[in-house]
């Protein structure tokens, strides 16, 4: 177990000016002595703390708990209550200036006090434990956020010296589990713990091979979490939830009555290999998904909060991570759908900077143009430096200077942020960035200037190509981030292994090899803190280290320089040990080659963990952590049948799927995928209709264009967005519209208005990589409503919504929306609450609010006072086939007065949630003319109330106005 350090007490009452990224953290400190390390409050200290941020612990019984809450307040950035046994004391927050949050654990004892609670303190977002109440407490702050629980990585892990000597056990209380416990107990022998808390808490869910747990009500408890990061195996009722965050059957198990219990538990107990290989699984998923800093995480994005080691993208990064199924596999590839491999007989290029360079990137381009030479494609390389020779590898194409890219017709690809931007704006026909790592990070990690961060975060935004990723980490970043429909193969580097092969290892000490490079980052400081615990064990290794002459502290060792590939082979096939100890990766290809050389991989998880299977091919430690790599070494050196274990895994692990020629073939695949969505975007019609002076209209002789889908689904609700001079606003709407839970059934119409801008250009990226876009363009401005009937006429969904440029919604509004019309068939509109703006382009999940707009429950005798039916509404289709379309001689009130004309036989329907964001501009229809939008109304107001006097100013407003 890992000693704990760090403080709780480092109040400086003297210290009022804000510390960037000192987060106050408040709970009291617990009832039990034993187990007050693994209180939540101190849990999320730790997690700040290795993230670079500072936390203070403050609240009853802790030693500065008599120091007034406002007067220590002032020196932090943001406040985090947790969950209290006894919140009498908590002080009120009501008034504090900078963001407050609350994690709420325990809803499921009783929602609401913890209801009231919030109310009272009125804080900023609430997170929940149990998703089942996020609704609920949405009500009262407008952003709550699922939040699970987690497990603390710190005080909680495998124990290696700790034997699985009890088949079934339970460690708990008996809170609504006596009778399960009776019968587990009576028929399979359950071991139970009974209030055994703290380090002997990890000690007996350690010695289970399956642990037992049932969840209370909806909740998904800490035992959960705790039990998978002791390697054991979990068995667990079903609940809500879980398969949001594992996957069932191959991290844990679940049951669903006490038959299935037993069904499982007679199959699963006389098949102790099949419960270790899950337990494996589920180790390594809650390893790199559950623990305390990816929640620490999740609140700072929430909260807006940075620190020095914590930049807003890396957030973001490992937040991707948190709520999601598990989209990470073990050691076999991702299965990729058998495709036929088109590349219509198109060259191939790869534009790089250099190809004289020793480098993990530099060896995938030599390596993947060698084999598509040999398969009879046309490839070459460009390269940007004058440099045109590749001196450490064999090379059997052509290096070119970039300066002639701009004759290139065929596939270009780059492999690197410098090169994107030359091949997006390059005549290739097709267009493509292979990305290797998550080049933001380099100038945090390496040093260099804040311009190449620039750089590459522009390159990962560029329409013109397509992206394809070495891993699923790398693929999720670019798919959750920077929000890329990147091509489905994995094009990971792979191992020659007529190089890389088993050479002679028996007859001497064991010999350790590791790879000593440039930065601290690579984690060759955390191998030489393992092997000076290994010799303080007793255990002498014969420890190689090759690269860069590193502080080894008087451990003897052979250094030798950097080799060539046939040298470097030969060696590494001697060795019995290979340590990997990096931080930070996109795909590391030192961990594979040792693996083809059958030595017994030490590796952290960073990077790898598509291939990487603790205890099959490898033994996963976590990043920065000496301990569990001295640990890992002494099981290896004194466990032979584990190390030829290991190296056998790891060998059929390359061979099955990481050779050079695996690489090439999803390669090919990539390429095949993106010409054909190529084709397919060039077969979507895209027109221009031509207004005439009067009235425009579609030429009957013209069809509506049709939109071509690949998914052969029909579209559930059509989304129209009416533009006009409105480019700053038109990616970050289609990216919203595209990020709806719905998304794969959502209908995008966009109605260019005669537009001065350059909208046109941008919908035609998008048309490229998503098919459900559909643009239609006339020559000349028509009102707003001409727009909508326009793009209605057209629209193919059930249900249609008006999309302004500038607005924003919850990514599950459309869904929401949708469950309403299923669940009320009598209902033919709904709408919902918004919250209000004045910053442009922010989004749903990050804004500045200056206010809400929460509107009234539908009263039809009502709505003729003021439309309060708000700017993102969905109805039915149908309503039009019965009522017709919008007036298209208003401006800006044409929705008030068809909503006026539907509503007299339709019923309408509030959903009184917060679904979306409205920018509240000065130069909004309903602002620029207030005269006119006053006639307007009058002349609603003639129309559908006779003699009743007309409202006053704009008519679109109608909230409540807070």
């Amino acid at each position: 177990m890992k000693a704990i350090q760090g403080s709780q007490n480092r109040f400086n009452p003297s210290v009022n000016a804000p510390c960037p990224g000192r987060i106050l953290i408040i709970q009291e400190n617990g009832q039990h002595e034993r187990n007050r390390q693994f209180r939540e409050c101190f849990c999320l200290q730790r997690a700040f703390e290795h993230l670079g941020l500072q936390s203070d612990v403050w609240g009853k019984g802790h030693p500065d708990s008599g120091m007034r809450f406002d007067e220590l307040v002032g020196g932090y950035d943001a406040v985090i209550s947790l969950e209290n046994y006894d919140t009498g004391w908590h002080p009120d927050l009501s008034g504090v200036k900078i963001p407050t949050a609350f994690w709420c654990i325990d809803a499921h004892m009783g929602v609401e006090r913890y209801l009231e609670f919030v109310r009272a303190n009125r804080f900023d977002i609430v997170f929940n434990a149990t998703e089942h109440f996020v609704e609920h407490f949405r009500h009262i702050t407008g952003k709550s956020l699922w939040l699970p629980n987690a497990y603390d990585g710190f005080l909680i892990d495998k124990l290696f010296n700790v034997p699985k000597s009890i088949p079934l056990g339970f460690c708990g209380n008996t809170v609504n589990r006596q009778p399960w416990l009776d019968h587990l107990t009576k028929r399979w022998g359950l071991h139970h713990d009974r209030m055994v808390i703290g380090p002997d808490m990890v000690q007996a869910i350690n010695s289970y091979q399956i642990h037992w747990n049932r969840n209370v009500s909806n909740d998904i408890n800490y035992r959960t979490f705790e039990t998978l990061g002791c390697g054991t195996l979990l068995l667990t009722n079903a609940t809500p939830g879980l398969e949001k965050l594992f996957k069932l059957g191959d991290h844990l198990l679940t049951y669903e009555d006490r038959n299935d219990l037993d069904e499982k538990l007679e199959y699963y107990l006389g098949r102790p290999e099949k419960c270790k290989k899950i337990a494996r699984r589920g180790y390594q998923h809650t390893i790199n998904n559950h623990t305390y800093v990816h929640r620490a995480e999740i609140i700072l994005r929430a909260l807006g909060i940075s620190g020095p080691q914590d930049t807003q993208d890396r957030r973001q990064r490992n937040a991707v991570h948190q709520l999601l199924p598990d989209r990470r596999g073990g050691a076999t590839r991702p299965e990729i759908p058998a495709r036929e491999v088109r590349l219509d007989n198109l060259p191939i290029a790869i534009v790089t900077e250099t190809m004289n360079y020793i480098s993990g990137g530099v060896r995938c381009i030599a390596e993947v143009l060698n084999r598509l030479k040999q398969r009879g494609y046309e490839v070459a390389c460009y390269v940007t430096r004058p440099d045109l020779r590749c001196e450490w590898l064999d090379v059997d194409f052509p290096i070119l200077p970039a300066s002639r890219l701009g004759a290139f017709k065929g596939i270009a690809i780059s492999p690197y942020s410098p090169t994107a931007k030359m091949v997006a704006r390059c005549n290739a026909a097709a267009k493509f960035y292979w990305v290797h790592s998550y080049e933001p990070r380099f100038p945090e990690l390496t040093g260099r200037s804040d311009r190449w961060r620039v750089m590459s975060e522009e390159s990962y935004r560029l329409d013109e190509l397509q992206y394809f990723a070495v891993s699923s980490y790398v693929k999720m970043i670019l798919e959750l981030i920077y929000a890329r429909k990147t091509l489905s193969p994995l094009v990971s580097g792979g191992v020659d292994t007529a190089l890389f092969s088993p050479g002679e290892k028996a007859g001497r000490r064991l010999r350790l090899m590791f790879l000593s490079r440039e930065h601290g980052f690579r984690g060759g400081g955390d191998i030489v803190n393992a092997l000076q615990i290994v010799r303080e064990q007793g255990v002498e290794l014969e420890v190689w280290v090759m690269g860069q002459t590193l502080d080894m502290r008087n451990i003897a060792h052979r250094l030798v320089a950097p080799l060539p590939q046939q040298e470097f082979a030969e060696l590494l096939g001697t060795m019995d040990i290979f340590v990997h100890a990096s931080h930070f990766e996109g795909l590391p290809l030192p961990p594979l080659e040792a693996m083809a050389c059958r030595c017994a991989v030490i590796a952290t998880y960073v990077g790898a963990s598509d291939y990487l299977l603790d205890g099959y091919n490898a033994l996963v430690v976590p990043p920065g952590r000496p301990d569990k790599i001295a640990a890992a070494l002494l099981r290896l050196s004194r466990d032979e049948n584990l190390r030829l274990k290991l190296g056998q895994g790891g060998l059929e692990t390359v061979s099955g799927g990481y050779t050079w020629e695996h690489t090439t073939d999803r390669l090919l695949e990539a390429l095949a995928e993106g010409l054909e969505r190529i084709r397919s975007a060039n077969r979507t019609v895209q027109y221009q209709i031509p207004v005439s002076a009067g009235k425009a209209e579609v030429p009957k002789a013209q069809p509506p264009p049709q939109i071509v889908s690949t998914s052969g689904q029909n579209y559930l609700v059509s989304a129209i967005v009416s533009t006009y001079n409105a480019e700053r606003f038109i990616r970050g709407c289609l990216d919203d519209l595209l990020a709806q839970t719905i998304g794969e059934r959502l209908e995008i119409i966009v109605v260019d208005s005669g537009s001065q801008e350059d909208e046109g250009r941008i919908v035609s990226q998008y048309q490229q990589r998503f098919n459900n876009i559909r643009y239609i363009r006339t020559q000349n401005r028509e009102s707003l409503y001409a727009a909508w009937n326009r793009g209605i006429r057209a629209a193919s969904g059930k249900y249609i919504t008006s999309a302004n440029t500038d607005d924003r919604h919850a990514a599950h509004a459309f869904e929401r929306m949708v469950r309403v019309f299923d669940e009320r068939v009598d209902v033919a509109l709904v709408y919902a609450n918004l919250w209000v703006t004045e910053t442009e382009n922010e989004t749903f999940e990050r804004f500045t609010p200056v206010g809400q707009l929460k509107w009234k429950d539908f009263d039809r005798r009502q709505l003729i006072k003021g439309c309060f039916i708000g700017p993102q509404p969905m109805w039915r289709k149908s309503v039009h086939e019965k009522y017709g379309y919008f007036e298209e001689s208003f401006e800006s009130a044409g929705d008030w007065e068809f909503w006026l004309r539907v509503s007299r036989k339709e019923t309408f329907l509030h959903i009184d949630e917060f679904l979306g964001l409205y920018l509240k501009a000065s130069a909004s229809i309903e602002h620029r003319n207030r005269q006119l939008s006053e006639q307007e109304a009058s002349r609603i107001h003639r129309q559908y109330a006779g003699s009743l006097r007309p409202p006053k100013g704009p008519a679109a407003l109608g909230a409540t106005g807070e």
